[in-house]
C-alpha cells in the first residue's frame, strides 16, 4: 500500500504547484522502471487538458499518461471484462444502465463502470498489475469524487503512492451532502494512512475586498466591512446579463478590464 499525501485549499493557492513539486520529489524513486509511468488523472476534461499544460513545463523528466478518471476505470473494465462475464467491449453511457446490450457494445452508466473497477482491483492481478504501472498516482480536482468514484480512488490508493488536490469549496455536484472525498482524505489521515496539507495564501490576487468576498462565500458568515460590490439577481438570467452589461454594454469608464474571476458558492442553482 502507498501513501495517500494530499493538499486542500481554495483556488490560487498553489494546490497544483504543490502537486506538481510533490510528484517531481517522489517520482525518482518510484517510476524507475521503463515500463512505468506516473498516471495523472482527473474528473473533468477541462481539468485534464490544463494539467496536460502544466507538466509539459513543471514534470519534464517524468514519463506519465493523462487521462479523467471515468476514461480510465473504463479502461480497467475493458481489459478484464472477461473476469466480469463479457466478452464484447464495454462503453460509458449516461443514464442508469447496468451492463446492458447496446449499439456500442455492452453499455453501462459512469458510476456502475468505476463501481466494477474498483471491484477488479480488489484482485491480486489486476491491482498487482496496476501497482506495478502506475507506481505514481497524481489526482487533481479531488472533490468532485464521490460514490463509485471515491471507492475507485480508494482502490487504487492502495496499489500506489497518490497525490490528491481538492477544495471542498468547489464540489460542483450539488446533489451532494458535504464533501464525501475530503472526508475520506481526513479519515485517512486519523488512521495513519495518509497526510494532508492545507493552503491558506492565495497567489492570484493581493486585492482585499475580493479576498474577504470569497472568504465570506466559503465561511457563510456576512463581511464586517466593505468587500465588493454586490448585484443581487433572481436567476441566471439577469445574472448574466449583469456579467455582460459590465463587460461590454457599459460606459468605457465603468467597463471590466483585466482579469476578470466570478465567485460563487458551487450549489448555488444560478450556475
Amino acid at each position: 500500500m502507498g501513501q495517500v499525501a494530499v493538499v486542500i485549499g481554495q483556488a490560487g493557492t498553489g494546490k497544483t504547484t504543490w502537486l506538481m513539486a510533490r510528484a517531481n520529489e517522489l517520482a525518482p524513486g518510484l517510476v524507475a522502471a521503463e515500463h512505468q509511468r506516473m498516471l495523472v488523472i482527473t474528473r473533468m476534461h477541462g481539468a485534464r487538458r490544463r494539467l496536460e499544460q502544466k507538466l509539459k513545463d513543471a514534470c519534464r523528466t517524468i514519463p506519465y499518461s493523462v487521462a479523467t478518471i471515468d476514461g480510465f476505470a473504463l479502461s480497467i473494465v475493458n481489459r478484464w471484462r472477461t473476469a466480469l462475464g463479457h466478452t464484447k467491449p464495454v462503453a460509458s453511457v449516461p443514464g442508469d444502465v447496468d451492463f446492458a446490450d447496446g449499439v456500442l457494445g455492452i453499455e453501462a452508466d459512469f458510476g456502475r463502470v468505476a463501481g466494477s473497477a474498483a471491484r477488479l482491483l480488489q484482485s491480486q492481478t489486476v491491482g498487482g498489475v496496476i501497482g506495478a504501472t502506475y507506481p505514481l498516482i497524481l489526482i487533481d480536482e479531488f472533490q468532485d469524487c464521490h460514490g463509485p468514484l471515491l471507492e475507485f480512488v480508494a482502490a487504487l490508493s492502495k496499489h500506489g503512492s497518490v497525490l490528491l488536490a481538492a477544495d471542498e469549496f468547489q464540489l460542483l455536484d450539488s446533489t451532494v451532502t458535504g464533501c464525501p472525498a475530503v472526508e475520506w482524505a481526513r479519515t485517512q489521515e486519523t488512521n495513519g494512512a495518509g497526510i494532508i496539507e492545507e493552503l491558506t495564501t492565495c497567489h492570484r490576487t493581493s486585492v482585499t475586498g475580493i479576498l474577504d468576498a470569497a472568504r465570506c462565500l466559503r465561511d457563510n458568515t456576512p463581511a464586517t466591512g466593505r468587500t465588493i460590490r454586490v448585484v443581487c439577481c433572481p436567476n441566471h438570467g439577469p445574472a448574466a446579463w449583469k456579467i455582460i452589461e459590465r463587460l461590454v454594454c457599459c460606459a468605457s469608464s465603468d467597463r471590466w478590464t483585466g482579469t476578470c474571476a466570478l465567485i460563487c458558492p458551487s450549489h448555488d442553482p444560478v450556475l
